[in-house]
């Protein structure tokens, strides 16, 4: 162990007083007045998500995706390439939400679109009405990627961790739509 008030000699040591030192910044800056309202408004939204997840409904999960969008690009307005990454998500899964209406009136629409199951197989598989799907795994990698900031608080890492399992089970759902459209356009041919 390296003497009082000098920098740490071992590996252990230097990420010990990193932590520790990390640890004291976030603690000052907690106690700045707008800091402790935005991390109140990031856990309000963490307990929406968990909410909609408990809920296991992809409307509910598909809401709470879009308030978060549109806070974040309040949030992101000054950032022209992140104001426009955001909108064109908010545009992809706006076109989604139009495919996934479509696909719970008319499941049988895969027929009519010309479904084959050669394309259903491969790397690039191919579903009719897949915007939502592929909106939804950008979207979640876009999250994914941002968690990983070491400049974060804990508590926004986990907002964006959540936030990701939040897309994913959104994901998963639709994929189980899709299936049973699929499914239903196989015993009518």
């Amino acid at each position: 162990m390296s003497a009082p008030g000098n920098r740490p000699e071992t590996y252990y040591d230097r990420t010990t007083y990193a932590l520790n030192t990390q640890a004291q910044a976030h603690g000052m800056l907690l106690q700045s007045p707008a800091v402790r309202q935005y991390v109140r408004a990031i856990e309000k939204g963490m307990a929406l998500m968990r909410d909609a997840l408990a809920e296991d409904s992809f409307e509910s999960l598909m809401a709470v995706e879009e308030a978060i969008q549109k806070v974040e690009e309040e949030r992101f307005a000054h950032d022209e390439d992140m104001a426009a990454s955001i909108q064109k998500t908010r545009l992809d899964l706006s076109e989604g939400m139009k495919d996934y209406r479509q696909l719970l009136e008319n499941p049988e629409q895969y027929c009519a679109r010309g479904y084959r199951e050669r394309d259903r197989t491969g790397p690039n598989k191919q579903f009719p009405l897949d915007t939502m799907r592929k909106a939804l795994r950008g979207q979640a990698t876009r999250v994914g990627n941002f968690a990983r900031n070491p400049m974060l608080f804990p508590v926004e890492k986990e907002f964006h961790l959540l936030r990701t399992a939040l897309l994913r089970r959104a994901e998963k759902l639709y994929e189980n739509m899709q299936a049973q459209a699929l499914t239903a356009c196989r015993k009518d041919g």
